[in-house]
């Protein structure tokens, strides 16, 4: 297997891969073992192993957590780096264990034992590397604001996802081929929040409720796609969304925002009594 850093954007690298699993893997061994140090009546040693156990899970889950926000960072032009360093945090239980397991269990001298762990943390380093520490935004914006957003953008994202696979279920070819359409348009301003966060105020609305409803709305549908009426209804709706984005994109004044924005909850409310 060749050793190399876990490539930007790749997420669920450590859900389904060997070297994420190797570490729960780790945990269950430990665990049936220090469970069999307790029937001989061995209390030490076991109690040694099942912190080893635990600290192999925390390792896991602190390393996956890490690989995420890296992949968030990677990918978003302005942005903190991540507040807690989850990537180190994890690498820090591993060498807890490694001490442990090394020095307490095996008995090698302390030399012994330092010299296994840096090779580890070493070898971590160059497989992992370490969390980011360098913001891409400057001081004088808070960076909750950035933390705020990342979070509604991840919320946005999942549910175009389920807009994907809803849309695969509908057989009206002019339903689908709006709703894809709809679905473009929002992954395209996604892009441009992430590289410009400060814009996610001017499409809060279209990101949270107006997505969330369609959502719903779009379920509804494939449960009764043969009636005509919510057929047009969703449309219509699916319409006014891009045409409310289009504006947003043209900054019109908000007078013109409010009568689009009531036309959308109107049509909203139609299709939510079917």
């Amino acid at each position: 297997m060749s050793f190399k850093r876990v490539d930007k954007g790749d997420i669920e690298t450590l859900k389904h891969s060997l070297n994420g699993l190797l570490f729960l893997f780790f945990s269950i061994i430990f665990t049936i073992k220090s469970i069999k140090l307790l029937l001989v009546g061995l209390v030490k040693p076991f109690f040694i192993l099942l912190s080893c156990s635990f600290l192999f899970v925390l390792v896991y889950f602190s390393l996956n957590r890490g690989i995420k926000n890296e992949s968030l960072y990677n990918s978003t032009s302005f942005i903190k780096a991540p507040t807690v360093k989850y990537k180190i945090l994890a690498l820090l239980f591993l060498l807890i264990a490694l001490f442990l397991l090394s020095y307490v269990i095996i008995g090698y001298d302390i030399a012994q034992t330092f010299a296994l762990m840096f090779s580890v943390g070493l070898g971590w380093y160059l497989y992992y590397g370490f969390d980011p520490f360098v913001d891409k935004i400057s001081d004088e914006i808070d960076g909750k604001v950035f933390e705020k957003v990342n979070k509604n953008i991840a919320f946005a994202v999942k549910n175009i996802q389920t807009l994907k696979d809803l849309n695969t279920k509908i057989s009206n070819i002019s339903v689908g081929q709006k709703l894809s359409k709809v679905i473009e348009i929002y992954e395209r301003k996604i892009y441009d929040i992430k590289n410009s966060p400060m814009e996610f105020d001017r499409y809060r609305k279209f990101m949270s409720v107006y997505l969330e409803e369609l959502v719903n709305i779009v379920k509804d549908f494939t449960e009764y796609a043969n009636e005509d009426g919510l057929k047009d209804k969703l449309i219509s709706l699916l319409d006014l969304i891009v045409e409310g984005i289009k504006r947003k994109e043209r900054d019109v004044n908000s007078s013109d925002m409010e009568s689009l924005e009531i036309d959308i909850e109107v049509l909203r409310e139609e299709l939510k009594r079917g």
